[in-house]
């Protein structure tokens, strides 16, 4: 067997199916979150409640003026905290972005849809 000659059972390894991890029962009940520490513009309409007792978020406007839907996951929304650590400049104003609580391959494809994966 040559160096460039892949072995019919290890062609079988490389397909993006193959790929995944085989499904952990247990590790579908995990329970998880996500918090994003961002600055947004000051113009994007977007409601930043207080420190762990944020707004839900809808909706913004994006800079383009174009406005921009919110994701949710089962119903429920991510929140706009205030988060004191976070340095802005003029126009912009602290955001942390707290996700719902997420669980099994619907929520880590919440984060990262499949469709978006190339």
């Amino acid at each position: 067997m040559s160096a460039t000659t892949i072995p019919s059972h290890a062609q079988k390894l490389r397909t993006p199916r193959s790929l995944r991890k085989p499904e952990d029962v247990e590790a579908m009940n995990i329970r998880f979150g996500v918090e994003l520490e961002t600055k947004v513009p000051r113009t994007c309409g977007l409601a930043v409640g207080g420190y762990h007792a944020g707004y839900p978020v809808r909706s913004a406007r994006a800079t383009n003026g174009e406005t921009l839907t919110a994701p949710t996951f089962n119903g429920a929304t991510w929140r706009a905290d205030r988060d004191g650590s976070i340095t802005c400049e003029p126009g912009e104003m602290p955001c942390e972005f707290v996700s719902p609580i997420l669980h099994g391959t619907e929520g880590v494809e919440a984060l990262w849809p499949a469709s978006s994966i190339g």
